[in-house]
């Protein structure tokens, strides 16, 4: 027959060898539904530095720090009230000796308000022997024109003694100067003055008269001091010698100091410079 006939065109099988078997097949994997993303190694310290920092939102706000060596704050703040008070000792407290002013805010005086501080005993202040005002006394104006130089008044400082002098304007050229000694006339000294204008208003305004000022840089252990006003004018010369006497100042010591201490710390400062 027909099929018997095909069977025996088939190949047959070499002996001992086993029947084929099917080759097992893997299941399919449906995809995943989120995308995923390839895996990157960290970047360099040098990579690091070539990206922009460009990643932070431009509303957040960048603050920097600063530490010292240990890691600590350099920078400490801290808020006091208006009614805040020290906390002093009691035996050192102004309060316990009555100064309750002293917490009082003052204002300290400027550099060129400061006067210097002397160590020692203190030094001698120069009083003059004669009224240190002779301008403010009556018949002055009849005295300079009489005397063509007169002196106007004398004001002792630490730096020395300053005054001032009148004198009758007989010409436009005309030079002032104070001779003045300290030792009795063994030796003297001789500084010029120095004119000044005429106020807005007063007697100097009328052109009758000029004044002129002087400083005398006598030091602080001065004892003793004479001077004579000295005017040259038109060819002339004219003195002021205090009628022949010399204009004296001696010197007189300053009283000590009162010593205890004021309520209030006596308004003290001391400036470091």
């Amino acid at each position: 027959s027909e099929a018997a006939a095909r069977s025996s065109l088939r190949p047959a099988a070499p002996l001992g060898a086993r029947p084929a078997r099917p080759e097992p097949t893997l299941p399919s994997v449906p995809p995943s539904p989120t995308l995923r993303r390839r895996a990157k190694s960290l970047p360099t310290p040098g990579e690091r530095g070539l990206r922009p920092a460009l990643q932070q939102s431009p509303s957040r706000r960048k603050t920097v720090r600063f530490a010292d060596s240990l890691g600590l704050e350099l920078t400490a703040v801290r808020h006091f009230c208006q009614a805040d008070v020290p906390r002093v000792p009691l035996a050192a407290s102004p309060l316990s000796r009555g100064g309750a002013d002293l917490l009082k805010t003052r204002k300290p005086p400027a550099l060129g308000e400061l006067e210097p501080v002397l160590f020692g005993p203190p030094a001698p202040v120069l009083e003059p022997l004669f009224p240190p005002q002779p301008g403010a006394s009556a018949g002055f104006g009849e005295r300079v024109r009489q005397h063509k130089v007169r002196l106007e008044w004398v004001r002792a400082e630490a730096a020395g003694l300053r005054g001032a002098v009148r004198v009758l304007n007989l010409a436009y050229e005309k030079s002032v100067s104070v001779r003045y000694t300290l030792n009795r006339w063994a030796s003297c000294n001789e500084v010029p003055a120095t004119y000044l204008p005429p106020p807005a208003a007063g007697h100097a305004a009328d052109g009758l008269t000029d004044r002129f000022a002087f400083h005398l840089p006598v030091g602080a252990g001065t004892t003793l001091l004479e001077f004579a006003l000295r005017y040259r004018v038109a060819d002339a010369e004219y003195w002021d010698n205090n009628d022949g006497h010399n204009y004296k100042l001696r010197g007189r010591r300053r009283p000590p100091a009162a010593s205890g201490h004021e309520p209030d710390g006596g308004g003290a400062w001391i400036h470091f410079i």
